[in-house]
């Protein structure tokens, strides 16, 4: 979904409250980005599910750190969005896409992990790279998506304009939140590790042995988003 254009984009938000198709619609979100520009294209927010738009919409991936007091691990949340003419539509190409969304999702945390990993091992790991980058095309295999609960949805439907050909293209965004116990995450990598290394060759084998400790020190540490 071309939700911005290259420029920087201003938000325009008509306040409506609007219930629908046994929908509950709320008064959309009022932010407006500031441009010193005048913008190729404006959306307008209509009506959406909730409001303020909750942060993790647009939060691909997110790793939060255990939670003691509420005896919630550490988690890994991800989310995939689709647009359609209609929120039926629209949710149902959010789940029809949701697999292979979320396994790119894990392979781009996967990839930031290695980033974090190479960084606290002291020897070259420039060898390793194409082990690393292995192990991240066997991963979708060994995470079980099928079973990622959904957490959290959201919508909205919205107007975008082209204000420099006034055309104007009306839809839905749907957004779904995943949810995943980071120890399941990380079981999933040592399977990938393991399967990497046999196809690697054997001289590095004996370095590569050295990678999941890293990983797994990295890990401990690993938080963030990506956007």
């Amino acid at each position: 979904m071309k939700r911005f254009a290259v420029a920087a984009l201003a938000v325009s938000v008509m306040a409506l409250i609007s219930c629908g198709n046994n929908q509950t619609a709320v008064k959309p979100d009022t932010n407006v980005q500031a441009s010193s520009a005048a913008p190729l294209v404006t959306v307008q927010v209509i009506r959406q599910s909730e409001t303020p738009t909750p942060d993790w919409v647009n939060k691909k991936w997110e790793v939060v750190k255990e939670d003691p007091a509420s005896g919630m691990p550490k988690m890994i949340y991800l989310a995939v969005e689709a647009s359609g003419n209609d929120q039926e539509k629209a949710s149902y190409q959010a789940d029809a896409d949701h697999v292979a969304r979320l396994t790119e999702l894990f392979k781009a945390v996967a990839t930031r992990e290695f980033a974090v990993a190479k960084q606290g091992m002291l020897n070259d790991t420039a060898p390793l790279d194409s082990y690393m980058e292995e192990t991240i095309a066997v991963l979708s295999k060994n995470v079980d998506i099928s079973g990622i609960p959904q957490v959290a949805t959201y919508w909205s439907e919205e107007m975008e304009k082209d204000n420099t050909t006034g055309m104007t293209k009306r839809y839905v965004r749907y957004a779904v939140r995943y949810a995943m116990d980071f120890n399941l995450y990380q079981k999933a990598i040592q399977r990938s590790v393991d399967q990497a290394k046999s196809k690697v060759n054997p001289e590095l084998q004996n370095k590569a042995e050295n990678t999941l400790a890293s990983l797994n020190a990295a890990a401990d540490k690993m938080t963030g988003q990506g956007e």
